[in-house]
C-alpha cells in the first residue's frame, strides 16, 4: 500500500496560510463577508386632489458583498398592505398581478460603497414582468448597533412598468408614486 507524504515547502504554505487566517485581525476577516438584509421596510404613497393612498410591507430581502460591490435586493409583493382591505386586493391582483409577478427586484452594484454616507447603486430593476436597465439608486447609509440602515427614496412610473390603472379609479391613483426603502444589513 502506498504512503502519503507531503511536501515540506507545502507543509509551510499551509501552516502559514493558516496562521495567517486565525491571527489576522477580525476586522479584516470579516471585510469581505457578504452582508444580508435582516430587516426591511417598503413604502409607498400615491398622491392625489380625490385620495392619498398609502402602502407598507416588510418583505425584503437581499445580499450585499462589500469585496465585489454586487446588490441583490428583492421585495415579497404580497407583504405590501394598505389600511383598506378592498384596496389591498386591488393592489394585489389589479395591480401587481402577484400571481404571475410576486416580486419586484434589484440586481446591480454599488459604485460607491462606503460604510457611512450616500451611496449609489446601478442596475436593472424588475417588476410587472418588465426589466428596466441602467437604472440609478441614491440611498443613504448610516451604521447602526445591530448592523447598518440603508435608506432610499424613488418615484415610480406605473407606465414604465405596465401596470395599468381602471378608468373608473383613474383619478384616485397617481401614475407616479413616491417609494420609500428603509433596511436593515448585517454583516
Amino acid at each position: 500500500m502506498p504512503t502519503m507524504t507531503f511536501d515540506s515547502k507545502f507543509s509551510l504554505s499551509f501552516l502559514l496560510a493558516l496562521l495567517v487566517f486565525f491571527l489576522a485581525p477580525k476586522s479584516t476577516l470579516w471585510a469581505s463577508e457578504i452582508w444580508t438584509v435582516s430587516s426591511g421596510k417598503v413604502s409607498f404613497v400615491s398622491n392625489t386632489e380625490l385620495e392619498t393612498i398609502v402602502g407598507e410591507g416588510d418583505g425584503i430581502s437581499g445580499t450585499f458583498d462589500p469585496k465585489t460591490k454586487n446588490l441583490l435586493l428583492e421585495v415579497d409583493l404580497s407583504s405590501i398592505q394598505t389600511k383598506n382591505s378592498l384596496q389591498t386586493s386591488h393592489l394585489h391582483d389589479n395591480y401587481f398581478e402577484i400571481e404571475k409577478y410576486p416580486t419586484a427586484k434589484f440586481i446591480g452594484f454599488v459604485s460607491n460603497y462606503r460604510e457611512e454616507g450616500e451611496v449609489i447603486a446601478f442596475g436593472n430593476f424588475f417588476l410587472h414582468g418588465v426589466k428596466k436597465e441602467k437604472q440609478q439608486f441614491r440611498g443613504f447609509l448610516s451604521k447602526k448597533e445591530n448592523g447598518y440602515e440603508l435608506l432610499v427614496n424613488f418615484n415610480l412610473a406605473l407606465d414604465d412598468y405596465n401596470i395599468q390603472i381602471p378608468k373608473l379609479v383613474l383619478l384616485k391613483v397617481n401614475r407616479i408614486v413616491q417609494v420609500k426603502l428603509v433596511i436593515l444589513w448585517q454583516n
